[in-house]
This record gives structure tokens, C-alpha cells and sequence, in this order.
């Protein structure tokens, strides 16, 4: 279990109930939160948009999260796709929900999207509980370089964009 002294949580506020000290996700799904990764729902969120990817030349099917900035992959799903070794990863990992991961190391892996091939690397992680992969914004960035341009562009000072970048990507693979 974490600390609530010094849980990172503590000052998050919830968008669902406006509370302070845990996530809107944290109300009705089981989820691990990573320190600069993102999260990782262990339950489907019927709203979550997925994709289909080559990896290493296996189809794989991955979250979008741009909120997330390192794509990762349980290990178990890694070992069905690829045969490249695993090199160690600096990063830490901060679970505020108590779950045990451990991080397995990084991979460059030979990645096909929206037909256009890249060379990208991919956190791999291992839990009891297995998870989606997800698609983080430094892979949607290497196939839609202008995401960040569609979400930021504002017409109206009084109203905020309403763009997000999972409408992004659906229209991008309509038009790949």
C-alpha cells in the first residue's frame, strides 16, 4: 500500500464527484496509475478506443491513451509478438493503488500503423493482472504529427475545442 502522507494522489481532485484525493476512474474500475506512463485500467472501459497495429509483423490491438507518455504492453502479450530481448528501463514506477508491476525493461520494436511503418519503443511490464496495450502520445505523435495542432486550435475564445484526439485518429485511418 502507499502512504497517504505522501501519495501523489492526495491533491488530485475527481472529475466525476469533485473529491479530493483519488481519480474518477478510482470510483467504479480497479486502476493502476504509473508515474509518467499513465494508467492502466485492469477492467474494459466500454468507451476506450483501440486500434489495430503490426508489431514485429503480429497484429496487436492497442488503447489509445494520449495521456499516457510511454507505450507499454504486459509481458505476456510482448512474448506472443516479439523475440527481441528486453533492455532495462530507468524510469520509476509509482502505483498508487498497492498493485504489484514489476517493469520488465524497454524494447525497440518494428511498429505498422495507418500503413506507414516506425521504429518505436515499448515499456514492458509484468502483473498478475493482465491490461490492454496502450498507445501512448509519443507513438500517436511518430503517425499523426499534427494531433497536438487539432486539439489546440481554438476559433472561439469563449468556447473551448471539442476535439479529441481518439475523433483524431478514427478520421486519420479513414483517410490512410
Amino acid at each position: 500500500m502507499n502512504n497517504p502522507a505522501t501519495c501523489p494522489a492526495k491533491q488530485w481532485q475527481c472529475y466525476n464527484c469533485s473529491k479530493h484525493g483519488h481519480t474518477s476512474t478510482g470510483e467504479s474500475d480497479e486502476s493502476l496509475v504509473l508515474g509518467h506512463i499513465g494508467q492502466l485500467d485492469w477492467n474494459k472501459k466500454e468507451d476506450a478506443y483501440q486500434v489495430e497495429v503490426r508489431i514485429e509483423g503480429q497484429q496487436a490491438r492497442m488503447e489509445v491513451d494520449s495521456e499516457a507518455c510511454r507505450s507499454v504492453m504486459h509481458k505476456s502479450d510482448f512474448v506472443k509478438l516479439s523475440c527481441n530481448k528486453l533492455q532495462p528501463d530507468r524510469f520509476k514506477l509509482n502505483v498508487i493503488t498497492g498493485h504489484n508491476v514489476n517493469i520488465e525493461g524497454q524494447s525497440l520494436v518494428n511498429v505498422e500503423f495507418m500503413v506507414r511503418p516506425e521504429h518505436l519503443p515499448i515499456v514492458i511490464l509484468n502483473s498478475i493482472n493482465k491490461f490492454a496495450p496502450l498507445m501512448s502520445r509519443d507513438w500517436i505523435t511518430k503517425f499523426i504529427p499534427s494531433w497536438k495542432n487539432a486539439l489546440l486550435k481554438v476559433n472561439n475564445v469563449k468556447q473551448s475545442p471539442k476535439v479529441n484526439v481518439v475523433e483524431l485518429v478514427k478520421a486519420n485511418e479513414l483517410t490512410a
